[in-house]
């Protein structure tokens, strides 16, 4: 059962939650203007107006961490603000695509349908991945970026943007808790500045390297630099409420134990500097994300050197393209079909709208298993009555809440 339930307003650009809310693990939904925030512990919070104000606010908890505004309304899954935030990839092409994949790995894809991910899905702009706390991902990019990450991690691929030809573009990703693990391609490499992880802390700008960082439940953030695995070394900035911080040696790690505290950088030798990410899982996932750019690279050496081939034996009627192609692309193309048993549907949003009385065997009340709530009143659309007598199916914030308060468990 929740142990608490609070409506917060819009105050000062910004909203305020209570420091009982577990912010980075909760789980988002939008009802009319107002946005419904419930954690794993069952604290539930509603930002009455969110959606309201001209801006979307940020949203603050205690120890400093932050919420952007315009993430917690993807989190949510709201439309509106998926296709504002569209950009080159809003007709669906994919921007990269699941190279390992071990235990619970699912994408949100943004038109709100759930899937389970694995080795050869396809990932989309704006797609959010989620892995559970045994499951491990490592996602390679078109421009041979590596992204791996697990320990219940988050994180939302905000933008990629690639030209093959000219090497220019830029990729934008959104982090929330867990541990992580990033290899430089061409976009970062090529484009200085134009490669950015943004974290509940600080912004994370990469420039041609590799790193790990992870962060925790509570904020705590903790980065370090290691070497490309040709041996070469970039350089990452750092930047939050206490400034900005560059690493630039291998072994460099910046350490911030809470997002009101001020980072401290220091040199650690190897041993030492994975101890900060679990040790074995650390090591883990860095190797995961080194290994899967090296066979996306092993793989278009192999297609470049068919096209050459091909070239060559067509010269005289103009097919360049070879027959080899992508070696992967069958299997990739069927990687992302199955899904779990939400079937695309925000099951916090179901229940806030829905009927959550009943039995509880199955989450929502109905028995059959299907984690889905219905709204009882028989026509299909989901939404049902609220029972005041005014004919406009509407409840008061604090009714909404006190629905979830009453019948769920965790989404």
């Amino acid at each position: 059962m929740p142990t608490a339930t609070e409506v917060v307003a819009v105050e000062g650009g910004v909203v305020s939650v209570p420091a009982d809310l577990a912010l980075l693990h909760a789980d988002f939904a939008r009802v009319g203007d107002d946005l419904i925030a419930r954690d794993e512990g069952g604290h539930v919070v509603v930002a009455e107006g969110f959606f309201a104000a001209g801006e979307l606010p940020d949203l603050v908890a205690g120890g400093g961490v932050r919420l952007d505004g315009a993430l917690v309304a993807r989190l949510a899954d709201d439309v509106s603000t998926i296709v504002a935030q569209a950009g080159a990839n809003d007709a669906g092409e994919a921007i990269g695509a699941v190279e390992t994949a071990s235990g619970e790995v699912f994408a949100t894809r943004p038109d709100g349908t759930r899937v389970r991910l694995e080795v050869g899905s396809e990932v989309f702009q704006g797609d959010i991945i989620e892995t559970g706390s045994g499951g491990e991902v490592a996602l390679v990019f078109v421009d041979g970026t590596s992204f791996s990450m697990a320990d219940d991690a988050r994180m939302v691929l905000d933008e990629l943007i690639y030209d093959p030809e000219s090497g220019a573009g830029s990729q934008t990703f959104s982090v929330l808790t867990g541990v992580f693990a990033f290899v430089s391609g061409e976009i970062s490499a090529n484009n200085p500045g134009e490669a950015e992880i943004n974290t509940p802390v600080a912004t994370i700008g990469i420039r041609g390297t590799s790193l790990v960082f992870s962060i925790a439940s509570d904020g705590g953030l903790n980065v370090a630099l290691q070497p490309d695995s040709d041996g070469t070394v970039g350089s990452v900035d750092i930047t939050g409420a206490f400034g900005s911080f560059v690493l630039q040696e291998v072994g460099q790690v910046l350490s911030q134990a809470a997002p009101d505290t001020p980072p401290t950088v220091v040199s650690l030798d190897q041993p030492a500097l994975f101890n900060l990410f679990g040790d074995e899982l650390g090591r883990r996932v860095f190797q995961a994300a080194q290994e899967a750019q090296s066979r996306f690279l092993g793989r278009q050496q192999n297609d470049n050197g068919d096209d050459g081939e091909e070239g060559d034996e067509n010269s005289g009627d103009g097919e360049q393209d070879g027959e080899g192609g992508d070696e992967d692309g069958e299997d990739e193309s069927g990687g992302n079909q199955d899904s779990d048993a939400g079937e695309g549907e925000n099951d916090l949003l179901e229940v806030v709208e829905g009927d959550v009385e009943g039995d509880e065997d199955d989450g929502d009340g109905d028995g059959d298993g299907d984690n889905v709530v219905p709204d009882g009143d028989g026509d299909d659309d989901d939404v049902a009555p609220d029972g005041d007598g005014d004919g406009d199916c509407e409840d008061s914030p604090v009714d909404l809440a006190e629905s979830i308060v009453t019948g769920i468990g965790r989404v």
